[in-house]
């Protein structure tokens, strides 16, 4: 069964359909291109497309008994450094004419051949050698290519006891084989190396055989899932995660480039960020800068604001969920929607659900409580900044008593000396500020980007920190006079109340006196005594959501993102 995007509203649909519009996939490719070339060079990745009608420059080539002897036919391309080569390359480790590929049509209608009476073959032409699949054809020789065969035009050694390296690199993609496959997911793309796995889903790399783009593939295998009920929810919150970001468009935010549905898998494409996630690059670094701070700050501001005025809270902001494009320049793009929600202007939410070290107090009171809000990202950008700034968490099963869950509840968080002494006061008021427990006291994302400490400025299409040579561009630049007249006006009276007594702070914990011993750690688990999150037992999770007074619904959200976590 042909797979398709996943739909509902005609608003959605319509988003949908735009993604498929914006990549070029193999239905979509002439029937005259028999092939794809997809270069796998660390700094080239152009694809060559083959097409059967072209013949190749040199006339007829000498080929060797491995050549199949009933052709009637020969097209192909020649790779090499000559002027003539139809793919040419500037390397004097290429030969003049390095290497032939070509189609060979067995004797027959060309309607035959489209059936798959043809073959395709690459003939080594070269000084140097061509490899295919690591193994040297040999001058003059041929060997037919199948579909993701690796060629190699050139391996050398630079230095003597190092290993051998290519100078071109390519994965041979044969069209015709992959227009019979009814899976338009892997029709249209190549998984290569896994970047990540859970319970029910893997996360891979995914590069387009037409194009060669790069692309991170969420893969979620629906036979792990037994149950109708659990399935029918897991498609539902799939379904929720697509809507949400084939809507959303915004430079710090992943964007969707595909959603496939089949029988047993369901596939989403996304950006893929390259520098990994910004948790490694803390534990790396131990802790950030107060510029870098700056700038991974206001690209979340501004991803997040985006995300509110669309009405959607994300409700699970953590170190885990921030990709990095670039960990130099920490250019990030916020990640995994699968706890999104859509609530309107003034709908609140009452599911118990985020990460706990990063989760807002109303959301563990929200049975006392009975609803929050958009506030709650805000709180997760407090725990998050604090942990850029110092390298560990505010809260921690490693320092209970009491137990984490009592400590967030009661905002029992410190700024311990010495690994804050050098952190400004500015910094630390912004914190406390975004980690205030009463959401009614606690600072918005436009008071926040107002903050002294941010140095945030408009720019034309964008924002700068001042000081830095850091822009971030912003779609929603454009925004009334009214709401530029008031960001100033909190800005002044945010200037006017951030200093801080560094006698004022709370004292060191006992249990903090080793800084490295308290470095984030990734999902982890909670108390005993802490109500219900969404990392728990997908099996379990209906009885502990309904333990928690959680309606069924409000449940599903959760229950995805344990789903494929």
């Amino acid at each position: 069964m042909e797979s398709q995007a996943v739909v509902s509203d005609s608003q959605e649909m319509d988003a949908l359909n735009q993604l498929f519009q914006n990549q070029l996939l193999v239905n979509q490719v002439p029937q005259s291109v028999w092939g794809v070339l997809l270069s796998l060079s660390p700094n080239d990745y152009k694809t060559v497309l083959l097409e059967r009608t072209k013949p190749t420059r040199s006339g007829n080539s000498s080929h060797t008994s491995s050549s199949p002897s009933r052709s009637t036919s020969k097209f192909g391309y020649f790779i090499g450094r000559h002027k003539s080569c139809d793919i040419r390359i500037q390397n004097l480790h290429i030969s003049n004419r390095h290497c032939l590929i070509y189609r060979v049509e067995s004797e027959g209608s060309d309607s035959e051949a489209q059936t798959g009476s043809s073959k395709v073959y690459l003939e080594d032409t070269s000084t140097n050698g061509t490899y295919v699949n690591g193994e040297r054809v040999g001058r003059n020789a041929s060997v037919e290519l199948q579909d993701g065969d690796e060629i190699q035009l050139v391996r050398y050694q630079p230095a003597k006891d190092m290993v051998y390296f290519s100078d071109r690199f390519y994965v041979f993609q044969n069209l015709d084989l992959h227009r019979s496959e009814p899976c338009l997911f892997k029709q249209s793309y190549l998984l290569a190396d896994q970047l990540g796995k859970g319970a029910f889903a893997q996360v891979r790399v995914a590069i387009n055989r037409v194009t060669g783009e790069r692309y991170a593939a969420k893969i979620i295998d629906r036979n792990r899932i037994t149950q109708i009920e659990k399935r029918k929810k897991l498609d539902e919150n799939f379904r929720v995660e697509t809507s949400i970001l084939s809507r959303v468009r915004h430079p710090s935010i992943v964007q969707v480039h595909g959603v496939f549905r089949e029988a047993d898998y369901m596939y989403l494409v996304l950006d893929l960020a390259t520098d990994g996630e910004l948790f490694d690059e803390i534990v790396r670094r131990e802790f950030l800068t107060e510029n870098d701070s700056r700038k991974v700050l206001l690209q979340l501001l501004l991803a997040i604001r985006h995300l509110h005025r669309m009405g959607i809270v994300h409700r699970d902001i953590k170190l885990e969920n921030i990709l990095l494009d670039d960990k130099q320049s920490l250019r990030l793009k916020l990640a995994d929607f699968g706890l999104a929600k859509i609530v309107g202007e003034h709908m609140f939410m009452k599911t118990v659900c985020g990460t706990p070290m990063y989760v807002a107090p109303e959301v563990l009171t929200v049975r006392q409580a009975g609803m929050y809000d958009n506030l709650v990202d805000v709180w997760s950008l407090g725990v998050m900044l604090y942990i850029c700034l110092c390298g560990f968490p505010p809260f921690s099963d490693e320092m209970s008593p009491p137990p984490m869950r009592d400590q967030i509840i009661s905002g029992m968080y410190s700024f311990p000396s010495p690994y804050w002494d050098s952190v400004s006061p500015e910094a630390i008021d912004l914190v406390s500020r975004m980690m205030q427990v009463d959401p009614k006291n606690r600072i918005t994302v436009d008071q926040a980007l107002a903050h002294p400490w941010l140095k945030a400025r408009r720019t034309k299409g964008g924002w700068t920190i001042d000081g830095l040579n850091f822009v971030v561009a912003d779609p929603d630049i454009t925004e009334d006079s009214q709401r530029t007249q008031s960001i100033s006006a909190e800005s002044s009276q945010l200037n006017s109340a951030s200093r801080l007594s560094r006698g004022a702070l709370s004292p060191l914990s006992p249990a903090l006196q080793n800084r490295h011993h308290f470095q984030p750690q990734r999902n982890a688990p909670l108390p005993p005594s802490s109500p219900p999150f969404a990392n728990v037992d997908v099996q379990d999770s209906e009885i502990i959501f309904a333990s928690a007074s959680v309606s069924d619904s409000e449940a599903q959200v959760c229950e995805y993102t344990t789903a494929i976590g």
